[in-house]
């Protein structure tokens, strides 16, 4: 947080949604890939690390569309290992 309150810029990733559906993961009906962390672990997770090799320095969740259902339901923190 000091590097942001001091002005410095750090990259986050990308479009991670977009980049796993174009590496053919299918889009879930009304959920726009925010299960395909459970159902393709290994293609989110290779979205990530390009990212990571690319410079990000921050990796954010795919919750686009899904953060109202965060205050329906319980959060399991996952963690991914790269």
């Amino acid at each position: 947080m000091k590097r942001v309150r001091d002005g410095e810029c750090i990259l986050i990733d990308g479009a991670t949604g977009t980049e796993v559906e174009r590496k053919g993961v299918p889009q879930l009906k009304n959920a726009w890939n925010g299960g395909a962390a459970l159902s393709h672990p290994d293609i989110v997770r290779q979205v990530h690390q390009d990212y990571i090799n690319l410079g990000a320095e921050i990796v954010i969740s795919i919750l686009f569309q899904r953060i109202s259902m965060l205050y329906l339901m319980p959060i399991k923190a996952i963690t991914l290992k790269f």
